[in-house]
């Protein structure tokens, strides 16, 4: 029994230290703290994506939520959401805890949406980008970095985008294909095509940048699918398009499966 009590302590104290300390190490430092370790560093708790882009949005014609889960990705330990604060100040994006308050405990594999609501909300009072960070904990490693366009008047800017499905890809292999953006009004059209966070999809941009198209034109874009697990994928990319009257977002979705 001693000896499986070692054994766990030495497999524990690897979790928590990293695994390159001896086991006398270990056995001086059980006989100084008692027989149980520490507890599992909490950083399993994880925003759902280190982005979140509202797009374009209206000045003071009120809000728009957008729920953003958190993950604890441990299968071992129960977490606590015990605050969000944003690096700005609330001035431009509030959030919203749907169901209750904090703290909001999460079991191992567990997701705010199965019982209590992360929301986040956009409201611009004036004309203008904002950007903002909300931090989980207190821990500035550990984010999503928030983004939004706000006018008073804006008209969409004319213009068509085709979705692309890559169908079915072996996994680990990739494919190519383009979409076309087309400028259907009168006035040009300014594209602003915003690369992919990497390692977060298996889609990628090959053309991502700043374009003009003349009114009748169009731009081709090349997108990357990549699968890196047998499963469907999907994905809403965003382009950010000016016109003659104003900035607003646009998104098109590409869609494929990773097959064995």
């Amino acid at each position: 029994m001693k000896a499986f009590k070692t054994f766990a302590i030495c497999s524990l104290f690897c979790l928590w230290n990293g695994c390159n300390t001896p086991p006398t190490e270990v056995e001086a430092w059980r006989n100084k703290i008692g027989e149980d370790p520490p507890p599992i560093n909490t950083s399993a708790i994880k925003f759902a994506s280190k982005h979140l882009d509202f797009g374009y949005y209206l000045v003071q014609t009120g809000s728009n939520f957008v729920e953003m889960p958190i993950y604890n990705i441990s299968m071992i330990d129960t977490v606590s959401i015990d605050s969000l604060t944003f690096k700005n100040g609330n001035r431009y994006f509030k959030f919203a805890v749907d169901g209750g308050d904090f703290p909001v405990p999460l079991l191992p594999g567990q997701r705010t949406t199965t019982e209590k609501k992360i929301q986040i909300e956009f409201y611009p009072q004036t004309a203008g980008e904002f950007f903002d960070t909300l931090y989980v904990n207190g821990d500035t490693s550990n984010y999503v970095a928030l983004h939004g366009w706000s006018d008073s008047y804006v008209k969409p800017a004319s213009n068509t985008i085709d979705n692309i499905d890559f169908g079915d890809i072996t996994v680990g292999n990739s494919i190519e294909l383009p979409t076309k953006i087309t400028n259907t009004g009168s006035e040009d059209l300014k594209l602003t095509i915003e690369n992919l966070p990497p390692d977060e999809t298996a889609f990628s941009i090959r053309d991502f940048g700043e374009y003009i198209i003349a009114p009748g034109a169009f731009k081709t874009v090349s997108i990357r699918f990549t699968p890196k697990e047998v499963k469907n994928y999907s994905e809403d990319i965003r382009l950010y398009l000016r016109g003659a009257t104003g900035k607003l977002q646009s998104t098109f979705t590409v869609t494929g499966k990773g097959t064995p």
